[in-house]
Protein backbone atom coordinates (compact mmCIF):
# COMPACT_ATOMS: atom_id res chain seq x y z
CA UNK A 1 0.00 0.00 0.00
CA UNK A 2 2.84 2.55 0.93
CA UNK A 3 4.22 2.07 -2.55
CA UNK A 4 0.36 2.43 -4.33
CA UNK A 5 0.04 5.99 -1.95
CA UNK A 6 3.64 7.26 -2.77
CA UNK A 7 2.97 7.01 -6.76
CA UNK A 8 -0.27 8.29 -5.86
CA UNK A 9 0.78 11.33 -4.30
CA UNK A 10 3.78 11.81 -6.68
CA UNK A 11 1.00 12.07 -9.50
CA UNK A 12 -0.89 15.01 -7.81
CA UNK A 13 2.15 16.84 -6.81
CA UNK A 14 2.04 16.73 -3.66
CA UNK A 15 5.27 15.35 -3.31
CA UNK A 16 8.89 14.55 -5.08
CA UNK A 17 10.71 11.60 -6.19
CA UNK A 18 12.27 11.61 -2.86
CA UNK A 19 10.01 11.22 -0.74
CA UNK A 20 8.90 8.39 1.20
CA UNK A 21 5.62 6.86 2.79
CA UNK A 22 5.85 4.81 6.20
CA UNK A 23 2.52 2.67 8.02
CA UNK A 24 2.19 4.06 11.33
CA UNK A 25 -1.24 1.83 12.08
CA UNK A 26 -4.20 0.65 11.33
CA UNK A 27 -6.99 1.27 13.55
CA UNK A 28 -11.05 0.29 13.78
CA UNK A 29 -11.47 3.92 11.59
CA UNK A 30 -8.61 4.49 8.93
CA UNK A 31 -5.13 3.45 8.30
CA UNK A 32 -2.43 6.06 9.15
CA UNK A 33 0.48 7.00 7.13
CA UNK A 34 3.47 9.41 7.57
CA UNK A 35 4.64 11.13 4.29
CA UNK A 36 8.00 12.59 4.26
CA UNK A 37 8.68 14.71 1.75
CA UNK A 38 12.46 16.91 2.37
CA UNK A 39 11.60 18.81 5.36
CA UNK A 40 8.14 18.41 5.33
CA UNK A 41 6.40 15.65 7.17
CA UNK A 42 2.40 15.23 6.14
CA UNK A 43 0.51 12.66 8.59
CA UNK A 44 -2.07 10.48 5.69
CA UNK A 45 -5.27 9.09 6.49
CA UNK A 46 -7.10 6.53 3.94
CA UNK A 47 -9.96 5.19 4.19
CA UNK A 48 -11.04 1.93 1.95
CA UNK A 49 -13.69 2.21 -0.50
CA UNK A 50 -17.10 1.47 0.67
CA UNK A 51 -15.97 1.00 4.21
CA UNK A 52 -18.79 1.31 6.61
CA UNK A 53 -16.65 4.04 8.50
CA UNK A 54 -15.89 6.27 5.17
CA UNK A 55 -17.66 8.85 6.36
CA UNK A 56 -16.36 9.45 9.37
CA UNK A 57 -13.07 11.31 7.43
CA UNK A 58 -14.96 13.26 5.66
CA UNK A 59 -16.80 14.14 8.79
CA UNK A 60 -13.08 15.06 10.47
CA UNK A 61 -12.18 17.05 7.43
CA UNK A 62 -15.25 19.20 7.84
CA UNK A 63 -14.52 19.83 11.20
CA UNK A 64 -10.90 20.55 10.56
CA UNK A 65 -12.21 23.27 7.85
CA UNK A 66 -14.97 24.58 10.57
CA UNK A 67 -12.00 25.07 12.91
CA UNK A 68 -9.53 27.38 10.51
CA UNK A 69 -10.97 30.54 11.56
CA UNK A 70 -10.52 29.48 15.64
CA UNK A 71 -6.78 29.57 16.07
CA UNK A 72 -7.16 25.98 17.86
CA UNK A 73 -4.09 24.17 18.53
CA UNK A 74 -4.61 21.19 15.93
CA UNK A 75 -3.30 20.07 13.19
CA UNK A 76 -4.59 22.00 9.88
CA UNK A 77 -6.23 19.96 7.02
CA UNK A 78 -4.20 20.17 3.37
CA UNK A 79 -6.30 18.04 1.46
CA UNK A 80 -9.23 15.74 1.54
CA UNK A 81 -11.10 14.10 -1.23
CA UNK A 82 -13.48 11.04 -0.50
CA UNK A 83 -13.59 9.66 -4.19
CA UNK A 84 -9.58 8.54 -4.68
CA UNK A 85 -8.57 5.80 -6.19
CA UNK A 86 -7.52 4.21 -3.29
CA UNK A 87 -10.30 5.88 -1.07
CA UNK A 88 -11.19 8.58 0.84
CA UNK A 89 -7.78 10.23 1.26
CA UNK A 90 -6.90 13.14 4.24
CA UNK A 91 -3.75 14.79 4.84
CA UNK A 92 -2.47 17.17 7.64
CA UNK A 93 0.70 18.82 8.93
CA UNK A 94 2.36 16.34 10.75
CA UNK A 95 2.12 16.65 14.92
CA UNK A 96 4.71 14.61 16.74
CA UNK A 97 4.89 10.88 16.49
CA UNK A 98 2.68 9.21 19.39
CA UNK A 99 -0.19 10.38 21.63
CA UNK A 100 0.69 11.92 24.91
CA UNK A 101 -1.19 10.68 28.02
CA UNK A 102 -2.84 13.45 30.50
CA UNK A 103 -0.16 12.66 33.51
CA UNK A 104 2.86 13.27 31.38
CA UNK A 105 1.93 17.02 31.00
CA UNK A 106 4.03 19.40 32.17
CA UNK A 107 2.33 22.94 33.82
CA UNK A 108 3.12 24.71 30.61
CA UNK A 109 1.62 22.08 28.44
CA UNK A 110 -1.64 22.18 31.12
CA UNK A 111 -2.03 25.87 30.07
CA UNK A 112 -1.93 25.13 26.59
CA UNK A 113 -4.66 22.43 26.80
CA UNK A 114 -6.74 24.65 29.41
CA UNK A 115 -6.50 27.23 26.62
CA UNK A 116 -7.64 25.45 23.74
CA UNK A 117 -10.35 23.46 25.33
CA UNK A 118 -11.35 27.04 26.46
CA UNK A 119 -11.25 28.41 23.19
CA UNK A 120 -13.35 25.43 21.50
CA UNK A 121 -15.83 26.04 23.72
CA UNK A 122 -16.68 29.08 23.01
CA UNK A 123 -17.70 28.85 19.83
CA UNK A 124 -21.32 29.60 19.07
CA UNK A 125 -23.59 26.59 18.83
CA UNK A 126 -24.87 29.20 16.08
CA UNK A 127 -21.94 28.92 14.04
CA UNK A 128 -21.71 25.05 14.26
CA UNK A 129 -25.20 25.37 12.86
CA UNK A 130 -24.61 27.72 9.73
CA UNK A 131 -21.54 25.44 9.02
CA UNK A 132 -23.11 22.24 9.16
CA UNK A 133 -26.40 23.09 7.96
CA UNK A 134 -27.88 21.79 11.41
CA UNK A 135 -30.29 22.72 14.04
CA UNK A 136 -28.46 21.95 17.30
CA UNK A 137 -30.09 23.89 20.70
CA UNK A 138 -27.16 25.41 22.60
CA UNK A 139 -29.56 24.65 25.81
CA UNK A 140 -31.56 21.35 25.95
CA UNK A 141 -33.68 19.92 29.00
CA UNK A 142 -32.74 16.97 30.84
CA UNK A 143 -35.61 15.02 28.88
CA UNK A 144 -34.29 16.57 25.22
CA UNK A 145 -30.42 15.69 26.37
CA UNK A 146 -31.27 11.97 27.18
CA UNK A 147 -33.31 10.89 24.55
CA UNK A 148 -30.50 12.70 22.11
CA UNK A 149 -28.46 9.11 23.74
CA UNK A 150 -31.29 6.55 23.33
CA UNK A 151 -29.79 5.71 19.75
CA UNK A 152 -26.64 5.41 20.83
CA UNK A 153 -26.94 3.38 23.59
CA UNK A 154 -29.25 0.90 21.47
CA UNK A 155 -27.00 0.84 19.02
CA UNK A 156 -23.69 -0.09 21.38
CA UNK A 157 -26.43 -2.76 23.28
CA UNK A 158 -27.20 -4.22 19.85
CA UNK A 159 -23.43 -4.61 18.58
CA UNK A 160 -23.07 -5.70 22.28
CA UNK A 161 -25.63 -8.95 22.03
CA UNK A 162 -24.04 -9.97 18.38
CA UNK A 163 -21.43 -10.51 20.06
CA UNK A 164 -22.37 -12.55 23.03
CA UNK A 165 -25.78 -13.69 24.41
CA UNK A 166 -26.10 -11.46 27.80
CA UNK A 167 -27.70 -13.36 30.72
CA UNK A 168 -31.63 -12.65 31.66
CA UNK A 169 -30.35 -10.51 34.81
CA UNK A 170 -28.36 -8.35 32.47
CA UNK A 171 -30.88 -8.19 29.52
CA UNK A 172 -33.64 -6.77 32.25
CA UNK A 173 -31.38 -4.54 33.86
CA UNK A 174 -30.54 -2.70 30.33
CA UNK A 175 -33.94 -2.97 29.29
CA UNK A 176 -35.40 -1.25 33.10
CA UNK A 177 -32.16 1.34 32.34
CA UNK A 178 -33.16 2.04 29.19
CA UNK A 179 -37.15 3.09 30.20
CA UNK A 180 -35.85 5.19 32.57
CA UNK A 181 -33.89 6.95 30.07
CA UNK A 182 -36.96 7.69 27.83
CA UNK A 183 -38.87 8.44 30.91
CA UNK A 184 -36.77 11.30 32.09
CA UNK A 185 -38.74 14.63 33.44
CA UNK A 186 -37.19 17.54 34.78
CA UNK A 187 -37.06 21.24 34.53
CA UNK A 188 -33.05 21.67 34.64
CA UNK A 189 -31.79 22.42 31.45
CA UNK A 190 -27.87 21.85 29.97
CA UNK A 191 -26.01 24.60 28.38
CA UNK A 192 -24.11 23.14 25.46
CA UNK A 193 -20.84 23.51 23.41
CA UNK A 194 -18.59 22.07 20.51
CA UNK A 195 -16.56 19.31 22.03
CA UNK A 196 -13.90 17.33 20.23
CA UNK A 197 -15.52 14.15 22.65
CA UNK A 198 -12.03 12.16 22.75
CA UNK A 199 -9.44 14.98 23.65
CA UNK A 200 -8.16 12.86 26.67
CA UNK A 201 -6.51 9.91 24.08
CA UNK A 202 -5.49 12.21 21.00
CA UNK A 203 -3.23 14.81 22.40
CA UNK A 204 -0.15 15.39 21.15
CA UNK A 205 2.49 17.39 22.42
CA UNK A 206 5.62 19.96 21.01
CA UNK A 207 7.75 21.56 23.58
CA UNK A 208 5.36 23.54 25.83
CA UNK A 209 2.23 23.03 23.29
CA UNK A 210 -0.42 20.54 23.47
CA UNK A 211 -2.48 19.96 20.16
CA UNK A 212 -5.57 18.07 19.81
CA UNK A 213 -5.84 15.45 16.89
CA UNK A 214 -8.92 13.07 15.41
CA UNK A 215 -11.73 15.26 15.27
CA UNK A 216 -14.16 12.31 13.97
CA UNK A 217 -16.25 12.23 16.69
CA UNK A 218 -16.43 16.48 17.67
CA UNK A 219 -20.60 18.05 17.82
CA UNK A 220 -22.09 19.87 20.48
CA UNK A 221 -22.71 18.32 23.77
CA UNK A 222 -21.93 19.35 27.60
CA UNK A 223 -17.96 20.83 28.00
CA UNK A 224 -18.39 18.82 31.05
CA UNK A 225 -18.47 15.43 29.14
Amino acid sequence: MQDKLSDWLQKQGFVGEDSSVHHVRTGENNSVFEVLDNENEFVLKLNRKGSEVEKRLSKEADVLRFLEDHNLQTAQLTFFDSDTELGSVLIQEYIGERDIDYGELSGEQIKSLTSTLSSLHSISIDKYNSFFNKDAKSEVSASEYFMDHVDTVEAIWKSYTELTEPEAEIKDLFKKGLEILKNIESDETFKRSFCHMDFINNMRATDDEIYLVDWELARPEMPEY
